[in-house]
């Protein structure tokens, strides 16, 4: 992430299905604050490689500030699902390392 975007988690919501939804508030010096919503699906609470519901904000906020690393903030989608592929990547970076999505 540049040092000119910033972000900030403001909650989430429980999908119908058993999922969550991250809202991440994103504001650049060229754009006005706009909403990011990530998607974790239930599939991914689930099942022996399940997510615990505390780590679904340092996924998602992990995601966002790599996606803010490789693109703009006005190229990232203002809503997206993470994948089983999102989980094992955060999952294979060293944990002093996890802030800096994929660079381990």
């Amino acid at each position: 992430m540049n040092d000119k975007t910033n972000m900030r988690y403001n909650g989430f919501r429980s999908t119908d299905e058993g999922g969550r939804i991250f809202e991440f508030s994103v504001s650049a010096t060229s754009t006005v604050a706009f909403l990011i919503c990530i998607e974790i699906p239930n599939a991914l609470f689930v099942g022996v490689n399940r997510i615990q519901l505390q780590e679904g904000v340092a996924i998602s906020c992990a995601k966002l500030k790599h996606l803010l690393t490789v693109g703009t903030a006005d190229e990232i989608p203002r809503s997206f699902s993470l994948t089983a592929f999102d989980l094992a990547q955060y999952r294979h970076v060293p944990a002093e390392s996890k802030r800096r999505w994929g660079h381990g």
